[in-house]
């Protein structure tokens, strides 16, 4: 009897431990909702295009995003780069492909902080005169620009 209810302890314990991981590390796990609503609210990209690029690619640019702001310092450079020649379509699977990741003002490197999407962390990151490049880009995206 004794045996049982240490075992019923220990499971309350680790379904405990379990719902406090997933309160505070579940959120990571969500996508980025497209800015505007998406669904019926959602323009199509404004320059007409199709996606042109492969998930991976895709993938590889988000990235690119993320790591060129992770940590103390922004490669502005590397942001435009990596963006300016792309479709509107395919602007708007990377920023799909970006979704929800912490920002902290110290960078990644202690993995706290809130989720934002990838106009979230350009809001964040860059100073206006980038934030109007940035614009400029974005527009043939149909996307609201939300920085």
């Amino acid at each position: 009897m004794a045996a049982q209810k240490g075992d019923i302890a220990t499971l309350g314990l680790l379904a405990a431990v379990g719902v406090g991981l997933w309160v505070i590390f579940g959120g990571k796990l969500k996508a980025a909702k497209l800015p505007g609503g998406g669904g019926a609210d959602y323009n199509p990209p404004a320059d007409g295009s199709t996606p042109t690029l492969s998930n991976t690619e895709i993938q590889s640019i988000a990235n690119t995003q993320f790591s060129a702001m992770a940590d103390l310092g922004t490669n502005e450079a590397l942001l435009f780069s990596s963006i300016k020649n792309l479709s509107g379509a395919d602007l708007v699977r990377v920023f799909q492909a970006f979704g929800l990741k912490s920002y902290s003002i110290s960078g990644s490197w202690f993995g706290i902080g809130y989720d934002l999407d990838l106009f979230g962390w350009y809001k964040e990151e860059l100073g206006e005169s980038d934030l109007k490049k940035m614009r400029q880009i974005w527009a043939k995206s149909g996307l609201a620009i939300t920085f």
